[in-house]
C-alpha cells in the first residue's frame, strides 16, 4: 500500500483503471497534482463517511509510533502532522497520538457522505510552504525544527528545518537528509532526537544497536 489513496482505491475497486491511471498521468506530467486530486474525491463520491472511516481505520500505525511520540511530548517537543494525504486519516493520528496540530488534504462531505470535492492543502511538492506556520503557530524557529518523513516531498523540507531524517525511505529521499534511518520501529529515530544528539553537531555517519537490529545514519 504506497498511500491513503491508493488504499481508499484498492478497497472501492477504484484502483486500477482509475487511481492508478491518474497517478502515472501525474508522475509523467501529463497533469497537475490539483487534477490527479480531483480525478481521485471524484470517484469515491457517494461512498458514506462511515465506510470511508472503515477503510482507513485498517491502516495500522508504525510499530513503535505511539511510544515514540510520548517519549518526545515527555522531552518537551511540540509535535505537527504535515500530509499531503487524506484528513481521514492525518486527523485520526493526530488525535490517537496528541499531535498538536494537523494539516492535510480534506476531503467533501455532504450529509455524511462523499460529494466527489477535495480541498488541496498540501500539494505533493508543497509541505516546505507549511514550515513558517508551523514554527509561528508553535512558537518555534525552523533551525530547532526537526522533520522526519520517507517521501520526496518530505525531502523537500530538510533543507528548511535543522534536522531532515529520512526514515525507510528510498535513496534519492536518504540523499537530501542530515540522517538516513532503516528499521521497523519508529523509536530508533529517538536517538537522534536526545538531548545529546541536538548538542552533538551533524555526524558523518553514525550506528548503534536498537533492539538486536543494526540502524544505520549517515548524511
Amino acid at each position: 500500500m504506497g498511500s491513503v489513496w491508493q488504499h481508499i482505491h484498492e478497497r472501492l475497486g477504484t484502483w486500477k483503471d482509475g487511481g492508478l491511471v491518474s497517478l502515472e498521468a501525474f508522475m509523467a506530467g501529463r497533469i497537475s497534482y490539483l487534477e490527479f486530486a480531483w480525478r481521485d474525491a471524484a470517484l469515491w463520491k457517494g461512498v458514506s463517511r462511515e465506510r470511508l472511516e472503515r477503510i482507513v481505520s485498517e491502516i495500522p500505525l508504525r510499530p513503535g509510533a505511539r511510544e515514540t511520540v510520548e517519549a518526545l511530548r515527555r522531552e518537551g517537543y511540540r509535535l505537527a502532522l504535515l500530509s499531503s494525504g487524506l484528513d481521514v486519516l492525518a486527523d485520526r493520528v493526530a488525535a490517537s497520538l496528541g499531535f498538536e496540530l494537523c494539516i492535510a488534504n480534506r476531503l467533501g462531505f455532504r450529509d455524511g457522505v462523499l460529494d466527489g470535492r477535495v480541498t488541496i492543502q498540501v500539494t505533493w511538492a508543497g509541505k516546505p510552504r507549511h514550515v513558517a506556520n508551523i514554527c509561528r503557530a508553535l512558537g518555534v524557529d525552523p533551525w530547532e525544527v526537526a522533520a522526519i518523513g520517507d517521501s520526496m516531498g518530505d525531502a523537500l523540507v530538510f533543507p528548511a528545518v535543522g534536522l531532515g531524517i529520512a526514515f525507510n525511505a528510498p535513496p534519492e529521499v536518504e540523499a537530501r537528509a542530515d540522517y538516513a534511518v532503516r528499521n521497523n520501529d519508529l523509536r530508533a529515530v529517538l536517538s537522534l532526537l536526545s538531548p545529546r544528539s541536538r548538542t552533538s553537531g551533524r555526524f558523518k555517519q553514525y550506528q548503534e544497536e536498537f533492539h538486536g537490529e543494526r540502524l544505520a545514519v549517515q548524511v
